[in-house]
């Protein structure tokens, strides 16, 4: 089958994403479910139902505000919005690790017995290469020192509100002696 052709009279991905958006956070569609849904072998047609899933998974991002994570040889989770970040945290190690392998394979070249237009289009990529890792690495530094400013302010959050408990708690034993004496008086 061309992959260009329909394989049935709903694509793929709008049957996997009628399947997700029926889910709640926490519910797992797996492998099994996805195959009989689509009438392909789970094991066999693996490729062809993470195709479809990950056009899925981005319609129900885009339009349902949800996210996915692979379980590995099992399907596919509902991720809780709070975990959206670590989501979004792995992709983004991933885009350096994979800009760090292209620079590695432009620069790593025998220019030799190369024509200098060619070899400086490889050195035109390089320094693109270098300039993106280069920005990542700031943006990676400047997301550390808000993640740390973000956890400092909540901590410190918890402990006020901890603190503004026993503020109250003292206010109302106050309040209750000075209750009691006041009817004693009388």
């Amino acid at each position: 089958m061309s992959p260009f052709n329909p394989s049935g009279e709903r694509a793929r991905w709008r049957i996997l994403y009628d399947l997700l958006s029926a889910r709640t956070v926490g519910d797992v569609l797996t492998y099994d479910q996805m195959g009989k849904a689509l009438d392909l072998d789970p094991r066999k047609d693996r490729t062809p139902i993470q195709l479809a899933m990950r056009r899925a998974a981005s319609e129900l991002e885009h339009v349902d505000k949800q996210a996915v994570d692979s379980i590995v040889n099992v399907g596919y989770i509902i991720v809780k919005p709070e975990e959206h970040l670590g989501l979004a945290k792995r992709h983004q190690r991933r885009a350096s690790t994979q800009l760090v392998r292209g620079h590695s394979k432009v620069v790593n070249v025998d220019f030799n017995e190369m024509e200098p237009e060619t070899r400086k289009a490889f050195e035109v990529m390089a320094g693109a290469f270098a300039r993106q890792i280069d920005f990542m690495q700031r943006i990676d530094v400047r997301q550390r020192h808000l993640e740390e400013a973000v956890a400092t302010v909540t901590r410190q959050t918890e402990e006020q509100a901890q603190r503004t408990d026993e503020d109250i708690e003292e206010l109302r034993a106050r309040l209750r002696r000075l209750e009691e004496k006041a009817i004693g008086s009388e």
